[in-house]
């Protein structure tokens, strides 16, 4: 039989410390990790911080604690939404306490009659049509027609578009080329990071409509930005620094190029994403085969690796039939 030494089990206990200097911690370690730690050192410093529970001990904040603190964060004019993703970083922070042994159970027990209720849908349309986006093509440049093409067939977000590199495009993979998803621009910290949002590596199957205007942008790469397209070279730069283009710079570009084509102002785009979700299951593709795309985790990676997934993720984004291609470009 096994011998299993266990004598470390009964000294886990994490021992007292004030909640403030564990939140120091924690954070250090999500440093570390490569998590969105900005995100959270921001809300712990604007909600946490100046808070009576930051001189409490870990093991003296109770329920009613957390519970007074979501009320005052409601009361002060914070979304709802805001409200909530404050609660869930606080629950992942008690969470992590308990687990080290500093409290013996988490105080973050609210259910969703003690939360804000969330905001009902805007009614926005978010869903970009076929007719819409050639209309949007009519009227940008080259590149930007390579860039709206990008978001609009593979439903990668705003920022792993913004941190392609020309090497991560694979023009040789069958039956279609492939683009890998290595990096991001992070807006927050206004610089392109290795990794992806979720940290999740994608490869993304490129239409045909997509090659051709990624091949059209790269005819005038050189003769645009000053310099040959090489494989470390951004794909998508900016006009003045020849940079990777900045996804807060192309969100505001977004929408002078919707009023210039006569579209609602109101998209942003994001809405490329849900657009292709949305054409990719009206053109009979799998749900679950549309959401590995989009949304991956850790054990979908090993699908994108395989034949037999690789072929269905390049069916996904063949069902998206565009019409007027060559017009287009």
């Amino acid at each position: 039989m096994r011998q299993i030494d266990f004598g470390g089990v009964a000294q886990r206990s994490g021992g007292r410390i004030a909640f403030g200097d564990f939140c120091d911690q924690w954070l250090q370690r999500r440093r570390k990790s490569r998590k969105s730690w900005d995100t959270d050192e921001n809300r712990i410093n604007s909600y946490l911080k100046p808070s009576p529970l930051w001189a409490l001990d870990v093991s003296e904040v109770q329920p009613a604690h957390i519970a007074g603190m979501v009320e005052a964060l409601a009361a002060s004019g914070l979304s709802p939404a805001t409200v909530r993703r404050f609660y869930s970083l606080v629950s992942v922070i008690f969470k992590d306490a308990a687990v080290r042994g500093h409290i013996g159970q988490s105080p973050c027990i609210l259910g969703a009659e003690h939360l804000p209720k969330k905001a009902p849908p805007s009614g926005r349309q978010k869903i970009i049509s076929f007719s819409d986006f050639f209309r949007l093509l009519e009227v940008v440049t080259v590149q930007r027609k390579a860039i709206y093409s990008a978001l609009f067939l593979t439903g990668a977000r705003v920022g792993e578009v913004a941190g392609l590199n020309w090497a991560d495009w694979d023009k040789s993979r069958k039956p279609l080329g492939a683009l890998s998803v290595v990096r991001q621009f992070h807006t927050g910290r206004a610089r392109v990071e290795a990794g992806t949002k979720t940290g999740v590596l994608k490869v993304l199957p490129v239409h045909r409509f997509l090659a051709a205007a990624l091949s059209s942008w790269r005819l005038q790469y050189q003769k645009t930005t000053g310099f040959f397209p090489r494989g470390e070279s951004p794909i998508f730069v900016t006009a003045i620094k020849r940079q990777h283009w900045r996804a807060d710079s192309l969100r505001n570009q977004f929408k002078r190029d919707l009023k210039k084509a006569g579209l609602r102002v109101s998209h942003t785009p994001h809405d490329f994403r849900h657009s292709f979700i949305t054409h990719a299951l009206a053109g009979g593709a799998d749900s679950r085969t549309v959401r590995k795309i989009t949304h991956p985790n850790p054990r979908d990676i090993l699908d994108q690796y395989t034949h037999q997934s690789w072929g269905d993720f390049c069916a996904v984004v063949n069902s998206i039939k565009l019409k007027g291609q060559v017009k287009a470009l």
